[in-house]
């Protein structure tokens, strides 16, 4: 049945600190439908499309621009060191984006972040109806392939990018990506290197969420600047000895290191206490084998596994300012393996609800559905 349009709650403000958007469309997603279960590519059944953005109670967000090594699509795809590849792939992306911005779906770049995250929280009635302005979009590079090198970063940051993982899951030429071989890989390249020193000239954002553990503590040793995890879990809630064979995805199957380039996904407690430490905020992601205990992928996660997850976020740290969302909706997988309860993005108000029966203030809640975040990118655009 179709979802009819609504306005949403305007006393909801929710940041989702990683979306995939553009590609989607990029790979065929009617991004104009109401119901984005109806979506027949890709990912299906689909949990997102604008209407159902528009209705989700998502004020801001990071959006990515997505390129993948190796990829099996063409649309997002390129050959291992083919830059004018990836380069074309996250053009149409940002080109999507900007058509977007224009028809007045959202709003795009780094002041339209800034102004988004800077308001108070007001809303207007329209013929008795409660009306918002469109979402507050900025760019997530996921995947520095595109980028020729530092001197090519200014041209993104005008472009909206606020933050950059250096690598997806398979590596780039910046950086060693979660799904290497931990036994051998490169961490950061001698051109990662070079890239976090322009990024951290410019004031862009490391996204640590792909990097393989070496990568990651080349990373942290390479900057003094902010790092965050824009849709990474906890390891030590996924982590079990030995991993379940509902764990390990097919193609892994009789690959001797599949468990530690599987754990490799999710932040150590170290990890976790270092970001905060730093300032950072963890988005947590609701792929459900990065919920589910043993990452198992036979089963939707349970709602009440995301709140598990910040919540020893906050144990370890010791506040509740450091964790929010990164859902990742849409990011590669259906609604299928989303936590039960959750089968579109305009049914996040219903997570607020969970939390409230949980025992979370509504303070904790706000910071983390909204102000964490929030905050985050108020004073980093400052």
């Amino acid at each position: 049945m179709p979802i009819p349009p609504t306005q949403p709650d305007p006393s909801l403000r929710i940041f989702d600190a990683h979306l995939d958007l553009a590609c989607l469309e990029a790979l065929g997603r009617d991004m104009s439908l109401e119901d984005p279960r109806q979506a027949d590519r890709p990912h299906t059944p689909g949990a997102i499309t604008l209407p159902a953005l528009a209705r989700s109670g998502i004020r801001a967000c990071l959006a990515t621009i997505f390129t993948e090594t190796n990829g099996k699509e063409q649309e997002t795809g390129y050959a291992s060191g083919d830059h004018a590849a990836s380069r074309a792939a996250a053009m149409r992306q940002l080109e999507i984006y900007r058509a977007w911005h224009k028809a007045g779906h959202i709003t795009l770049g780094r002041d339209a972040l800034a102004r988004a995250v800077a308001a108070p929280l007001e809303h207007t009635r329209t013929n008795q109806a409660q009306t918002t302005s469109p979402p507050a979009v900025a760019l997530l590079i996921e995947g520095a392939d595109p980028i020729s090198g530092p001197d090519d970063l200014p041209m993104w940051k005008d472009a909206g990018a606020v933050a950059i993982g250096l690598t997806w899951a398979h590596s780039s030429k910046y950086a060693a990506g979660n799904a290497a071989d931990p036994r051998d890989n490169p961490g950061l390249t001698p051109d990662g290197r070079s890239l976090v020193r322009a990024m951290d000239e410019l004031g862009l954002v490391h996204d640590a969420s792909h990097l393989s553990d070496r990568a990651l503590a080349d990373l942290l040793s390479a900057t003094n600047a902010v790092v965050i995890a824009t849709h990474s879990n906890c390891r030590t809630l996924i982590d079990t000895t030995p991993m379940p064979d509902a764990a390990i995805p097919r193609e892994l199957k009789h690959d001797p290191v599949a468990r530690a380039r599987i754990i490799q996904r999710h932040l150590t407690d170290d990890s976790i206490r270092e970001i905060a430490r730093r300032g950072g905020v963890i988005g947590i992601n609701f792929y459900s084998p990065f919920l589910n205990p043993g990452g198992t992928r036979d089963r939707r996660a349970p709602l009440h596994a995301i709140a598990d997850h910040a919540e020893h976020i906050m144990q370890l740290i010791g506040h509740d300012r450091r964790v929010g969302l990164g859902t990742d909706i849409d990011g590669g997988f259906g609604s299928t393996m989303l936590p039960e309860g959750l089968d579109t993005i305009d049914q996040l108000p219903t997570l607020a609800e969970h939390l409230t029966r949980r025992g979370w203030t509504k303070a904790t809640i706000d910071r983390f559905l909204w102000q964490n975040w929030a905050d985050f990118w108020l004073h980093s655009l400052s």
